[in-house]
């Protein structure tokens, strides 16, 4: 277990706020105004947790020392936490629909009476069926941050393991679709033949630039072109000295093939950690579009705030 108290002030804690994935978990407690009291990042994710009070233990280890005795501390929590293996399924919201919309966060079970928790439910989509946790409290946070003068229309792109394409109109989603490509890249780079022009490849952005746009333009070609990354090196080809490079342009370039809508879109909202909107900025701007890069972490916490004045209201 490794955990790191990052900061802390003296101000009055009001509320606390927890991203709780499959591997790590990162608790804010806040202040009435919002200030940071404290901030606490850790790797005892959902995948470290035995049973559901494991949850609860967890968190209370962390953030006991802060907790008053005379009142319950409010919880809004976000994440894998809400899933069938987290401390309480609470399911999804159906599209469309606001993320954050009619108080959508539950009321969960716990029992220190100096907590109160809720989670944010995911979304879900039944045709083509598909499924979000976690996202939609990005969403909302980037929907909080761009509808202050009008409700949002656009395409959001959050890259992952698992990335994320959200359309949304009038502050609403009304579709989104998956992508396995993180997953894919791992796959692929580790457990297939792959992996012997992967792994001491060295990184070449007019590689990566141009494996997008040969993917994108041809996505009919990518189990040949994913091939070809084996070959060029076997080969001894200039372009096999780039492995990486290569399988991560083909597959970004699938993605982007695959994005309902992107053909229509002048501008991408790109939310995510800086090495994945970096490689995604560069892709997207390759094929012609604008970005505006958003931080996945500000908008977690932005998210979660909105959520709290929903319940608070």
């Amino acid at each position: 277990m490794a955990v790191w108290l990052l900061r802390a002030n003296m101000k009055q804690l009001d509320w606390i706020a927890v991203d709780w994935g499959t591997s790590s978990l990162r608790i804010w407690g806040l202040a009435a105004d919002n200030q940071q009291v404290f901030y606490l990042a850790s790797d005892e994710g959902m995948a470290s947790m035995h049973d559901a009070q494991a949850f609860e233990t967890t968190l209370l280890n962390h953030v006991a020392a802060y907790l008053p005795t005379d009142k319950s501390i409010p919880v809004l929590c976000c994440g894998m936490v809400g899933a069938k293996q987290g401390w309480h399924d609470v399911g999804y919201q159906a599209l469309p629909c606001n993320p954050l919309s009619q108080q959508a966060s539950l009321r969960v079970p716990d029992t220190d009476p100096r907590l109160k928790v809720w989670i944010v439910p995911g979304l879900s989509q039944q045709s083509p069926a598909d499924v979000m946790r976690g996202e939609e409290t990005q969403i909302a946070g980037l929907l909080s941050k761009l509808s202050a003068t009008q409700l949002f229309d656009g395409m959001i792109c959050l890259p992952g393991t698992h990335s994320k394409w959200v359309q949304v109109e009038a502050g609403e989603v009304i579709q989104f679709a998956t992508f396995l490509t993180g997953e894919l890249f791992a796959l692929l780079g580790q457990q297939s033949v792959l992996r012997f022009s992967i792994s001491d490849s060295e990184w070449c952005e007019g590689t990566f630039v141009s494996a997008v746009k040969e993917a994108y333009a041809n996505p009919a070609q990518l189990s040949h072109l994913v091939f070809s990354v084996r070959a060029a090196d076997v080969l001894a080809q200039p372009q096999g000295k780039h492995g990486k490079a290569r399988l991560s342009g083909l597959l970004i370039g699938l993605e982007l093939a695959g994005a309902k809508g992107l053909a229509s879109t002048k501008q991408v909202q790109l939310v995510g950690n800086d090495d994945l909107t970096k490689l995604y900025k560069t892709a997207l701007t390759a094929l012609g579009l604008a970005v505006v890069v958003q931080s996945g972490d500000d908008l977690v916490l932005l998210g979660l705030q909105s959520a709290y004045q929903q319940i608070s209201e």
